[in-house]
């Protein structure tokens, strides 16, 4: 399930960030560790820096914090399971790695602006293929 991650290039005023290379390695790997315990340190050894430098130059390289991104990716893949799985609540935020189904639930209303039973009740069902693919793309921001 994992997608390539593009990330646009800096603009001609670009100061400082992540070398291309150490913030592709991490992205890649928050992508397919998102359901896991992901720490400051961990990401930062990746890139092959200090946690702070790390913290700081991964904001101006996305425009977002580690934790941020993590959390934004975090939703955006709830979304694509809500509405593509039969899973339950619960069951999706011990998937991506959120503490308990309340905290999941509080992340993803301040995000998206409605609970994630809401967001698959909307949405489903479908009446077909075609429509699951559209919702998925709508859903993944494509």
């Amino acid at each position: 399930m994992s997608q390539p991650v593009i990330v646009s290039p800096p603009g001609p005023g670009f100061r400082g960030g992540l070398a291309g290379e150490a913030l592709q390695r991490v992205l890649r790997y928050v992508d397919e560790h998102l359901g896991e315990h992901l720490t400051l340190d961990e990401l930062a050894r990746l890139a092959g820096v200090s946690r702070f430098h790390f913290a700081r130059q991964f904001r101006v390289s996305t425009g977002e914090s580690p934790m941020e991104y993590l959390r934004r990716k975090r939703i955006d893949r709830a979304k694509i399971i809500l509405l593509t799985e039969d899973a339950i609540v619960a069951e999706v935020a011990c998937r991506l790695g959120f503490a308990d189904q309340s905290h999941f639930t509080r992340t993803f209303r301040r995000m998206v602006g409605t609970s994630p039973g809401s967001f698959a009740g909307k949405c489903l069902p479908f009446p077909d293929r075609e429509a699951d693919s559209v919702a998925v793309a709508a859903a993944s921001g494509a």
